[in-house]
């Protein structure tokens, strides 16, 4: 048994198909969802490095980089995490977590004899 359909000229379907190609059609009227799903809410707070808790030295192909063990602003305590030192320096210029670092290396208002 085979089914004939009647398609326009020049087509470039095949006209002719097999009975068992056919699905019977069931409408299904259950929506979706009930409502719209609501957009997330992609605004994150400003992370800003707020204390540097450690600091290691990493080997990067053939150099070795200082990296620094970051408590970022607005995380929890144990999600600190390493990032390469002057990444970290260069891009939060102006963090808390600098004034740290220079009064435990002696301060940077230390004026010489």
């Amino acid at each position: 048994m085979a089914y004939k359909l009647a398609l326009p000229p020049g087509n470039r379907i095949h006209l002719v198909f097999h009975v068992s190609q056919l699905k019977p059609f069931t409408p299904d009227y259950t929506p979706v969802f009930a409502e719209l799903p609501r957009a997330p809410d992609l605004s994150a707070a400003p992370l800003q490095p707020v204390a540097i808790l450690d600091q290691r030295m990493v080997k990067k192909g053939i150099t070795s980089i200082v990296q620094v063990r970051v408590q970022w602003s607005s995380l929890s305590p144990d999600s600190a995490t390493w990032e390469d030192y002057t990444v970290l320096h260069h891009r939060y210029p102006t963090a808390p977590c600098w004034d740290d670092v220079a009064s435990a290396q002696g301060g940077e208002h230390v004026t010489p004899d």
